[in-house]
């Protein structure tokens, strides 16, 4: 039997270090995206070379939250797609937003332009429905994540107070 003072003489000796490289290979994964994203022209063009960047950029940053990231058809138009991505629950955002939102499946709309209108809330809205919850991103080329005084802001009211619905603004 060993005394508590020989125990952490033990300890001591073996001094283990415990390190991941996954924050690393996570980071310099962030930097190229970043990189690439300013290759990606603003518009109509360069939409699938932006939706791709996003869904990549999805699976990077939320792979601790979010599994079966895919991208999944428009219904407005076949050649636009939307990300989709289960909600685990895991992790306090995420666990929040299913129990507060009731989303399982989490929609993100991308948006290849900047200067949002109130017909791409209303888009977004529209998906609501099931086990797509009350909540929802919006991606956008905006240089601000801020919502506008007299647009966003009051889309963004409406859409609550008409339909309990949350839609967040991703720049």
């Amino acid at each position: 039997k060993l005394e508590p003072d020989e125990a952490e003489e033990i300890y001591d000796e073996y001094d283990i270090e415990v390190s991941s490289e996954t924050p690393v290979i996570r980071n310099a994964k962030i930097r190229g995206l970043i990189e690439k994203l300013d290759k990606i022209e603003q518009g109509p063009a360069d939409a699938g070379d932006f939706e791709s960047w996003c869904h990549k950029a999805i699976r990077i940053c939320f792979a601790k939250g979010l599994r079966n990231v895919e991208l999944k058809p428009n219904k407005l138009g076949k050649s636009r797609r939307d990300i989709v991505a289960t909600n685990l629950g895991e992790g306090d955002a995420w666990h929040r937003i299913y129990e507060d939102y009731g989303t399982r499946q989490v929609t993100f709309e991308v948006k290849n332009y900047q200067n949002l209108e109130a017909s791409d809330y209303q888009q977004v809205q529209s998906y609501l429905t099931g086990e797509y919850g009350r909540l929802a991103f919006i991606i956008t080329r905006d240089v601000s994540e801020n919502l506008y005084a007299n647009k966003d802001v009051e889309w963004v009211r409406e859409l609550y107070a008409n339909h309990q619905v949350l839609i967040i603004k991703l720049t």
